[in-house]
């Protein structure tokens, strides 16, 4: 069995290793449609209002006036970028309607620029339906970068008890297999296993969120889209945990009561008698005739 598990273990990390998350990325972006829509961007971003125009869905161009083109077009920085890559991609589905958002950063040398474009197909028509340009003075992964630095408190106590949680629930687990529970153990493994609620926190803005009707798996979680998008830190409340260790003496208790009436009921069974052993009564004692007497008793 620990062979077993170290080979799956060896097995694992060579995927893991083998296959980094640009790879996975880039295996999932639909390669002609985030080449058209970075195309669509440069152009916004060159001013070249005929083509964007052109390109844009029917439905958006009768809003897309010239002045609105190069209001956007004026948030890219001046001079050519340093390089562009693309940092999103998203894409939908439904019957004949696809959809596709696509977000590209530009680096200049006096700062930096997202850009994101909106594609759609459906009814036979296709064409941009939205684009957005904003500068930012750090590339995306050092904004996002999990970092301690100028965090707060409440920030630092949530990650913790995210760390700590799955620990205390691990931990109830295992005791909880070992432990001898009388009816529905597998109800009280399932409960000790999750969390109850949940309080998260995005670690780039700091923002909090509460919910109460979720369970989460070892009552904790840490997400993140990418290198490129923000950290979200939750944890929840191992109710589960603490209601088992609450009830734990009381499960060991029935166990010992029921292990001790067991021996007790296996010890009140009468022994079998050995019938040559038993002692005959004083009478037939008495009616029996003395030994060693040879004549009639005068």
């Amino acid at each position: 069995m620990k062979k077993a598990s170290s080979a799956l273990l060896s097995v694992l990390a060579l995927l893991l290793a083998g296959c980094s998350y640009q790879e996975m990325f880039d295996r999932l972006v639909p390669e002609k449609e985030a080449e058209y829509a970075g195309e669509f961007l440069n152009r916004l971003r060159l001013k070249d209002i005929e083509y964007v125009l052109e390109h844009t869905h029917p439905e958006t161009r009768k809003e897309a006036t010239q002045e609105k083109l190069l209001e956007v077009s004026d948030y890219f920085r001046a001079g050519e970028p340093i390089s562009v890559e693309l940092i999103g991609s998203q894409t939908h589905k439904f019957n004949s309607n696809w959809r596709g958002a696509f977000t590209f950063e530009y680096q200049f040398e006096d700062g930096w620029v997202v850009a994101n474009a909106v594609l759609v197909r459906a009814d036979g028509k296709s064409g941009f339906i939205g684009f957005h340009v904003y500068q930012t003075e750090a590339s995306q992964k050092e904004i996002h970068a999990f970092t301690f630095k100028g965090k707060p408190l409440a920030q630092i106590i949530v990650l913790i008890a995210a760390i700590v949680v799955p620990i205390f629930i691990v931990v109830s687990l295992i005791i909880c297999i070992r432990t001898p529970v009388a009816k529905r153990k597998w109800l009280w493994i399932l409960f000790v296993l999750v969390g109850i609620g949940a309080i998260g926190v995005n670690w780039t803005t700091g923002q909090f969120s509460f919910r109460v009707a979720t369970l989460n798996l070892l009552g904790a979680a840490a997400v993140s889209a990418g290198p490129h998008a923000p950290w979200f830190i939750s944890v929840g409340f191992p109710l589960g945990a603490i209601m088992f260790w609450v009830k734990r003496r009381k499960f060991l208790s029935l166990a010992a009561a029921k292990h001790k009436g067991d021996d007790l009921a296996e010890g009140a069974v009468e022994p079998d008698i050995d019938q040559s052993n038993r002692t005959e009564p004083r009478e037939n004692r008495r009616a029996q005739p003395k030994q060693g007497m040879t004549g009639p008793e005068t």
